[in-house]
């Protein structure tokens, strides 16, 4: 029997270790800020932090390892295209911001 996951849960888990890095911002996007998510929706996350590359992969292996069964989907904001940055910063829900 497959054990139910919990989508929030694993959010805030998450958010809480990407946290660990000091971002300037955390922004949920895609069906599950807008609240249409389903049991096979991805979870989508855009990170404001200026890392480097071996960073980058290290951050992404250990949402990987978090997010278990779900599939996580991290975007740089920094390094998005203007169009996509404009829609995740309109419809997406800020988690987390730096004061």
């Amino acid at each position: 029997m497959k054990k139910h996951i919990n989508p929030q849960k694993r959010i805030e888990e998450i958010v809480n270790y990407l946290k660990t890095y000091n971002p300037k911002k955390i922004i949920l996007f895609g069906s599950h800020a807008k609240g249409y998510a389903t049991k096979y929706s991805d979870i989508d996350i855009a990170l404001e932090i200026p890392l480097d590359f071996r960073s980058k992969r290290k951050l992404k292996e250990e949402v990987d390892r978090l997010s278990g069964l779900l599939s996580v989907d991290i975007v740089f904001f920094n390094e998005a295209d203007k169009n996509f940055k404009k829609q995740i910063e309109k419809e997406g829900k800020v988690l987390y911001e730096k004061e």
